[in-house]
């Protein structure tokens, strides 16, 4: 950076002030000195917010959609980020971030067919941390859900980061953002589908879906795992369930989703002999067999198990009894919050729970199931209160030795 003063003309005399933007000299000629010390100090600006490389290029955020999409292209294929994080993304990116176009199979059937506040028009000179920050709002005031906005803030943050790779910026933007709708309050809640409800929806569907609905409640496998599940994964002489790879939803054969969820969940006798049962009457029972295949013996296409679940939830309630209040739609996925809702109510401590459910870390499950075990745990302290001045039965395996023994035993197993 410097200022000069220059004479030039017929003895025109100002300040010419220059500043070095990619190895090279920008230069501008001002009347007084203090026009020049506000171009460079506005110019400078620019380079630690990130925009300056941007205003060389000219480039909009829709023009560069080609090129992130490329870039995340190379990173799945690096192994980088799975295929279906990729197309996320993409997905993301081009409906919200940019906007305006049609969207498909949309879940919620009350928002519009296009989001209208996009910033693809934008220069990516333009995009600064306020409109990042005005763009989530608008998604908010769209009527997407608080965690749906997260996503596209995440989404915006790796378009971001592919820019400064690019040299297109040298600032994320949406770094340090604190948009106060954003911010979590309190304990994250998950909806526990009803034993009602579910046991409802069993009885009405068939095998082997029935079996795979009361396996997810059981043992609290993830989509992908389940239908990654084979018949040599099952270990019936111990009762263990081995969770080593996740199938994804491009039918891509992959790991589990951290390197906790390679792991085994024990198996209760009824869950041992309702599988061992399925097993001897399906023509698919060979070691190398997925438990639950389709009509060719291939692994459950992940799109017809969302099908099978939502036709079977749409004719239980349809039937549903006048004058009680329909529960809503739980999806797939709930059933895994009901099993560690199982797991709590019957005594099992977090340690054991964050082991057979696979998180990466105590905190998480603790994050995620905090109000889960403090409900469980004023229940307990209630009984024992009822039982100690009413003379009520105590819930069987809810004392301190009992719980610790089953948590230091399964520690002691999954290692």
């Amino acid at each position: 950076m410097a200022i000069r003063k220059r004479t030039w003309g017929e003895g025109k005399e100002g300040f010419e002030a220059s500043i070095s933007v990619r190895g090279k000299k920008k230069r501008k000629l001002f009347q007084t000195k203090g026009e020049a010390k506000a171009w460079v100090f506005e110019e400078q600006r620019k380079l630690k917010a990130g925009t300056y490389l941007a205003e060389t290029v000219k480039a909009t955020i829709a023009s560069l959609q080609p090129e992130f999409e490329e870039y995340l292209a190379q990173r799945s294929r690096a192994n980088e980020i799975t295929d279906e994080t990729a197309s996320d993304y993409i997905s993301k990116f081009k409906h919200y971030v940019v906007g305006g176009h049609l969207m498909r199979r949309r879940s919620n059937r009350n928002l519009p067919e296009t989001f209208p506040h996009g910033i693809g028009a934008f220069k990516i000179a333009e995009v600064t941390e306020h409109v990042v920050e005005e763009l989530l709002r608008s998604l908010l005031a769209f009527g997407l859900s608080k965690k749906t906005v997260r996503e596209m803030k995440l989404t915006m943050s790796v378009f971001f980061e592919f820019a400064r790779f690019k040299r297109y910026v040298t600032h994320n933007p949406t770094k340090g953002i604190a948009v106060k709708s954003l911010k979590a309050k309190g304990k994250r809640k998950i909806h526990v589908p009803s034993k009602k409800l579910l046991n409802l929806m069993i009885a009405r569907a068939r095998e082997p879906f029935a079996t795979m609905i009361r396996l997810a409640m059981l043992a609290g496998l993830r989509k992908g795992e389940h239908r990654a599940l084979h018949w040599s994964d099952i270990d019936f002489a111990n009762n263990r369930i081995y969770v080593t790879k996740s199938l994804r939803d491009s039918n891509k054969m992959a790991r589990p989703k951290t390197e906790a969820g390679n792991r085994f969940v024990p198996m209760s006798s009824a869950l041992t002999k309702m599988l061992g049962d399925l097993r001897s009457t399906t023509q698919f029972n060979a070691e190398n067999d997925p438990v639950f295949p389709n009509g060719k013996g291939n692994a459950l296409d992940a799109a017809m198990i969302s099908k099978l679940w939502n036709r079977l939830y749409n004719e239980t309630i349809a039937s549903w009894p006048v004058g009680e209040k329909v529960p809503p739609r739980p999806r797939w996925h709930d059933l895994r919050h009901f099993c560690v809702s199982a797991w709590v109510e019957a005594g099992m401590q977090p340690k054991a729970v964050q082991t057979f459910i696979g998180h990466e870390t105590i905190d998480m499950t603790m994050r995620i199931y905090a109000h889960v075990f403090d409900d469980a745990e004023f229940k307990r302290e209630m009984d024992q209160i009822a039982g100690e001045l009413l003379g009520s039965p105590k819930t069987p395996g809810t004392s301190a030795a009992h719980s610790k023994h089953r948590v230091v035993r399964a520690a002691r197993n999954s290692r």
